[in-house]
């Protein structure tokens, strides 16, 4: 007999081994007892009895589903990946179910602080089931809130970029309601989340400029005053209060307490510069950090290479003289 004879034959014997031999599903009552486990939080039975079923069957998407939401609540993460892929390779329909398990963990990691923990889970939950995404931002965004935490902030933005400009409002907000003392570092903060087009610049603008204006009026060399103005270069028009002489003599009536501009000499070398007063009651401030109390006795310096605030401590009249 020629192959072509045989040909019908052995069609049959392999249909009547595959008929002999068939893969078969997880029984429904596996699906069941697996259903109950995870509710019940029992997830290493859940495991456990859909291993034994799905080794050898060519399981339903549910069943990959099932165990991967076991394998995933006892931080198997690889193995609960591999059965996601196999649900969703199977039944598309459960992409949305894998998102939500994802985000649901990642909320909780989220609720306990564990924000490492949590970023990785809430993105895994963003790819399964992108329409998740606004959801599991505004999540974090609130957690923000609560905490004014950077990190929090940065993953919402990560999550859903247009989140920078809630975030830049809030703490705009937030700011423009709060005390001089806190109010910086949440502009401070509020800075790192402006773009081109945030609101509320004016305001904050006009808030640094008041607390830098006092500061310098208390003491021109105070530290914050150089970190507030850098705050204020990132969303305002906050600079320095600086005016240039050439050399000449200039007076300045000022009442007590009143503070000069920066002085600069518009040849930046060193120079001679000449103090007098009628009654002494001023001090000089240089830029590199020097302080000179000419109603304590101090010994004026002749010689500047710095910029130089003068401040009235009581009311008076001082001429400089750039030589």
């Amino acid at each position: 007999m020629n192959i072509t004879a045989w040909q019908p034959l052995l069609a049959g014997i392999v249909l009547v081994v595959a008929n002999a031999t068939p893969l078969m599903a997880c029984p429904l009552t596996d699906i069941d007892s697996a259903k109950k486990h995870l509710a019940d939080g029992d997830y290493g039975r859940t495991v456990a009895v859909l291993d034994a079923c799905i080794q050898d069957s060519e399981s339903q998407a549910e069943a990959h589903f099932l165990l991967g939401s076991g394998r995933l609540r006892l931080a198997q993460i690889s193995e609960a990946e591999k059965q996601f892929d196999l649900a969703v390779r199977k039944d598309s329909a459960y992409r949305k179910p894998i998102g939500k398990q994802y985000m649901q963990i990642g909320t909780e990691k989220l609720n306990q602080d564990k924000l490492d923990q949590a970023a990785p889970l809430f993105e895994k939950a963003a790819n399964f089931s992108a329409d998740m995404t606004m959801e599991i931002a505004e999540a974090i965004f609130q957690k923000g809130k609560q905490t004014l935490n950077k990190r929090y902030f940065n993953l919402a933005v990560r999550m859903a970029p247009h989140y920078g400009t809630k975030i830049f409002n809030f703490l705009m907000y937030k700011a423009n309601n709060a005390s001089d003392k806190r109010c910086v570092p949440l502009y401070e903060l509020a800075a790192a989340y402006c773009g081109e087009t945030c609101g509320l610049i004016k305001e904050a603008d006009k808030r640094l400029a008041i607390i830098v204006d006092g500061l310098e009026k208390n003491n021109p060399l105070d530290s914050k005053i150089a970190r507030y103005r850098a705050i204020a270069s990132k969303i305002s028009n906050l600079t320095p209060q600086i005016k240039i002489y050439p050399p000449g003599i200039y007076p300045f009536k000022l009442a007590k307490g009143e503070l000069t501009k920066w002085i600069r000499c518009n040849n930046p070398v060193e120079r001679e510069y000449e103090f007098r007063s009628n009654n002494q009651k001023y001090e000089v401030f240089l830029k590199n950090g020097q302080k000179y109390r000419a109603w304590a006795g101090d010994r004026l310096p002749k010689t500047i290479n710095s910029d130089l605030r003068i401040k009235a401590s009581e009311d008076t009249v001082i001429f400089l003289t750039i030589h």
